[in-house]
């Protein structure tokens, strides 16, 4: 493996983590701030040209399995809570 690129790719993950945090903090204060928060190119195009996890529960031709824990626990929620109202005698 070529680790001084691997590092490169984490290191642009992180900062990527960062521009989005600062996005969403920016967000949650605009009631206080008046600021308006200013959303990353890259989440916009992502969100374009893949869609929206499942767990936003979206409309579905704009929605893709998440594989990542977010999506999983939210499908074991789903059959869980169908589990449970098929187990309801009522």
């Amino acid at each position: 493996a070529n680790w001084p690129t691997i590092g490169q790719t984490q290191l642009m993950a992180r900062g990527s983590a960062l521009r989005d945090g600062i996005a969403m903090a920016e967000a949650v204060d605009f009631p206080k701030t008046g600021v308006l928060p200013q959303v990353p190119q890259e989440a916009v195009a992502s969100v374009q040209s893949r869609g929206y996890p499942d767990f936003m529960q979206k409309a579905k031709p704009d929605t893709y399995m998440s594989e990542k824990v977010l999506g999983v626990l939210f499908r074991r929620c789903l059959s869980l809570d169908a589990d449970l109202e098929a187990a309801m005698p009522f």
